[in-house]
């Protein structure tokens, strides 16, 4: 383990978990693992995932990064039809028309 990961065992060994959770049990049995045991990726990820979930009750000199796909690092994928939505909306035509003039071209100005 590095010194990070050993640190941050440490800290949420002291964290509450809910009564037999899974991640009560993983970070018991890593704080049971001796200092000079290695930690697979799968381990670290998952380490780092309840790091993140748990980084308000750790100390104040822990930095915690957010995992992939979380936090304000993920960015937000628009839904296609809402952008039509809102385009139609902000340029003053009723988006009905709007959307089935997007829909079926060749039926342009029917309602």
């Amino acid at each position: 383990m590095t010194d990070d990961q050993w640190t941050l065992i440490r800290a949420l060994a002291r964290c509450s978990y809910y009564p037999g959770s899974f991640d009560k049990r993983f970070i018991h049995d890593l704080a049971e693992k001796p200092r000079d045991a290695t930690l697979s990726e799968k381990q670290d990820a998952q380490l780092q995932r309840i790091a993140w979930s748990k980084r308000r009750q750790l100390g104040p000199g822990i930095a915690v990064t957010p995992p992939p796909g979380q936090g304000s690092s993920s960015a937000v994928v628009p839904n296609p039809a809402e952008v039509r939505r809102l385009r139609a909306w902000n340029a003053g035509a009723p988006i009905r028309e709007r959307l089935i003039d997007d829909l079926w071209p060749e039926n342009e100005g029917e309602v």
